[in-house]
C-alpha cells in the first residue's frame, strides 16, 4: 500500500516527540500543560510536509528551535516558512542557544507573540457575534 504524497507525517512526528533533547526539551517543560498563560501547545505537530517543534492551534502559532545556521538549513527554513504561511500559521524561529542562555527572554517573546495573535483573532470572533444579532 503506497502513502499519499500530502498525508501528514504522523510516524515522523511521533518520533520527534519521543526524542526531544536540549533546548527543545527545556522549552517544552515551560509550554506543556497550558503553563504559558493558558495557551495549549502541542509538540511535534505536522504542518504540510514539515513537523513543527511546537504549535498552538488556537492562535495558529508554530515555534521551531533552530539548531544550526548552515547554508542548507537556511534554505530549509525558508521553505518551512512558506509552507507554514500557506497553512495560515505564524512561525516563530528561536535559536537553541537563546533557549539555553536567555530562557526568560525567550518565554517573554513567545508570550508577546501569543497575545498579539490572539488580539488579531478576537475582532473576527466579535464580528461574527455581532452579525448574528
Amino acid at each position: 500500500m503506497s502513502k499519499k504524497p500530502n498525508a501528514p507525517q504522523r510516524h515522523d512526528s511521533k518520533k520527534t516527540r519521543k526524542h526531544k533533547k536540549g533546548p527543545v526539551s527545556k522549552l517544552w517543560g515551560a509550554l506543556r500543560g497550558k503553563q504559558l498563560v493558558g495557551y495549549r501547545f502541542r509538540t511535534g505537530h505536522p504542518i504540510g510536509p514539515f513537523v513543527a517543534d511546537f504549535v498552538c492551534l488556537k492562535i495558529k502559532l508554530a515555534i521551531d528551535i533552530e539548531q544550526s545556521t548552515e547554508q542548507g538549513k537556511l534554505e530549509e527554513n525558508w521553505r518551512k516558512q512558506r509552507a507554514y504561511e500557506k497553512e495560515g500559521y505564524t512561525r516563530l524561529l528561536i535559536r537553541g542557544q537563546a533557549v539555553m542562555k536567555d530562557f526568560d527572554s525567550v518565554l517573554e517573546e513567545i508570550y508577546r507573540n501569543c497575545i498579539a495573535l490572539d488580539e488579531r483573532r478576537k475582532p473576527e470572533v466579535e464580528d461574527d457575534v455581532a452579525d448574528d444579532t
